[in-house]
Order: C-alpha cells, then sequence, then structure tokens
C-alpha cells in the first residue's frame, strides 16, 4: 500500500456485505453477523474478514481481541462502524416493541459498544420509523454524552436514480464536524432483467394473483426497462408473502417474481457480485436484508474524512 493509511470498517448485522460491496480495494470491511450463510457471501465477494457471532452478548475485550489477531490492523480498532440493526421492533408486522423487544438486545450492546471503545465514525440504517423510538433516543443521548457530532436524514433511493423504492432512515456521527447533508443528485440507472428460460420458483400462482390483484404491486417490464416504473421495497419474506414483501413484473400475460440477482441490480449491486448456488427461496430472504447502495454511498461520503485511495 506504498505506506498510505488502510480505511478500515466493522460492519454489525453485516448480513452478505453491502457495505463492503461499496467500498474500493484500498479499504477493508470486517463484517459481524448470525447468519452463517450470509456471512459466507459476504467473505466470497468481498474477501475481508467474518465473525459469527451473537451481537447481544459481545464485549468490548473481544472485540478488542479479535482485531489485535490481525497484525497488518496495527491492533486498531476500525475507525468507522455500520450497524442495520433488526427493523421488525419498529414495524407493524413486528408489533412495535422498540426496546422491549428481544431482538433489540443486541442493538442496545452496540450502544455500550460505542460508549466503551469511541470509534471516530458511526452510521446506522433502518426503516424510517426508527426516528420516533426509543432506541434512536438511547443511542443519541449516548452520543451527545460523548461528543459526537451527529445528524440524520430520511432517504430513498429514487432520489438518487435508483429503479426501487426503499426509503430509510440513516444516521451519521463522528468525533469530528460533519459536513452538512449535499443536495442528493439523481442519476437514473439502467434497469436489468436475467434471461429467464424457466422460470422456476419465479412464477406466480395465478390464485394469488387473483386473490391479491388489489394490494400487491405489478411492474410492466417494458414500462420497467424504460426506466418510467419503480419497484417496492423488497423484505426478507418476498416469495413467502405475497403482500408487502416486494414487487411482481408482467411479462405479457405472464406474471412473474423478481429473481435474487434483478433485486441486487435494484440495489445498486454490481453485476459481478456472486450469490450462492441456492434456490431462489433461499436467496431472496438474504437480499432483501440487505441494503441500497447509492444510498449508502450517499450517506457515506458525508463523514469528515474520505476514505484513503488505494
Amino acid at each position: 500500500m506504498n505506506g498510505r493509511i488502510v480505511e478500515r470498517f466493522l460492519a454489525f448485522f453485516c448480513g452478505i456485505g453491502g457495505l463492503a460491496a461499496t467500498r474500493t480495494r484500498g479499504e477493508r470491511c470486517t463484517g459481524i453477523d448470525i447468519n452463517r450463510r450470509a456471512l459466507d457471501t459476504f467473505q466470497m465477494n468481498a474477501g475481508g474478514r467474518v465473525w459469527c457471532r451473537a451481537i447481544e452478548s459481545l464485549t468490548a475485550d473481544e472485540v478488542c481481541a479479535f482485531f489485535e489477531k490481525d497484525d497488518s490492523n496495527h491492533n486498531a480498532l476500525p475507525a468507522t462502524w455500520w450497524m442495520s440493526p433488526p427493523c421488525q421492533p419498529h414495524t407493524a408486522r413486528g408489533l412495535r416493541r422498540d426496546l422491549d423487544d428481544p431482538r433489540s438486545a443486541a442493538f442496545r450492546n452496540v450502544v455500550r459498544l460505542i460508549e466503551q471503545l469511541r470509534p471516530d465514525r458511526i452510521a446506522l440504517e433502518n426503516v424510517p420509523q426508527f426516528a420516533d423510538s426509543d432506541s434512536l433516543r438511547l443511542l443519541c443521548a449516548m452520543l451527545d454524552q460523548c461528543g459526537y457530532d451527529r445528524q440524520s436524514i430520511q432517504l430513498c433511493p429514487t432520489q438518487l436514480g435508483a429503479p426501487n423504492r426503499r426509503m430509510r432512515f440513516y444516521l451519521i456521527a463522528a468525533r469530528e464536524k460533519l459536513l452538512n447533508w449535499k443536495v442528493a443528485v439523481c442519476r437514473p440507472s439502467s434497469p436489468r432483467l436475467e434471461q429467464i428460460d424457466e422460470p422456476g420458483e419465479l412464477t406466480v400462482d395465478e390464485s394469488i394473483i387473483s386473490h391479491y390483484l388489489g394490494v400487491i404491486h405489478i411492474v410492466d417490464k417494458e414500462e420497467y426497462l424504460a426506466g418510467r416504473a419503480t419497484t417496492g421495497c423488497f423484505t426478507a419474506a418476498y416469495g413467502r408473502s405475497p403482500v408487502r414483501s416486494g414487487s411482481y413484473l408482467r411479462e405479457g400475460s405472464t406474471i412473474r417474481r423478481f429473481s435474487p440477482r434483478e433485486i441486487l441490480w435494484q440495489l445498486g449491486f454490481p453485476a459481478e457480485f456472486r450469490l450462492p448456488d441456492l434456490p431462489a427461496r433461499r436467496l431472496w430472504p438474504l437480499v432483501g436484508n440487505s441494503l441500497s447502495l447509492p444510498a449508502v454511498d450517499y450517506v457515506l461520503s458525508h463523514f469528515p474524512r474520505a476514505p484513503s485511495p488505494p
């Protein structure tokens, strides 16, 4: 690296590696998650270190020891911490139990780890309902007490030109003054579709279409490819829950589900991003839990120090 400082990232609840997919070759991203299949996908693409660990019981000493094992990191913790904690505690489907939801235990612990280890920069992504939650108030109180500068925004990838609606709440914090939010510049992408010869699991039963016709979202192939149609937010329930889990595609007289790779393209993942050789029903939960990369790039661009080039 010719003596240049290598930027290091630590992603809690990392999933398949949406954060790592936005980083350059001169940066390193370590992912922590409990989902082994997601971590395998992360490592297959990013080549970074992964840690299969229950986050709710992780200690500051364990975090320090984990990075001390890597001599190339010079015993230093990653400067930027990213987290995408479970959204269910803040959604109607998850009963909006907020901090009382057992799934918030891991988030509570990350807040404690930040207070103890004081990383230089912190970023968080969650559903819009997080903006009015006790979870956010807990995090902000700690950040203010520790002297971090912070700011938040709600952003949909369509504002940046992506063909997928995925409104999310983002927060960034740093031990230096943050850059003010810039105007989100819309750079329309070119929607893509796979050549599907055998629809298989992508096929939607006609009974589902007829029963849910008034509440499911269907986009026309030609309108989509022409950039005149956007898809709804894909979730981990896509393929299992007929409604509120993502859009369907109309091709002529047939309607099908979007393939996992087509969903990744809508989220801004590069064409070379690899997925495990698994049926679509096992891949949809992985891609549905991931990030919109244009939004991640936009949010991270407001940190006071840009990552060093490779």
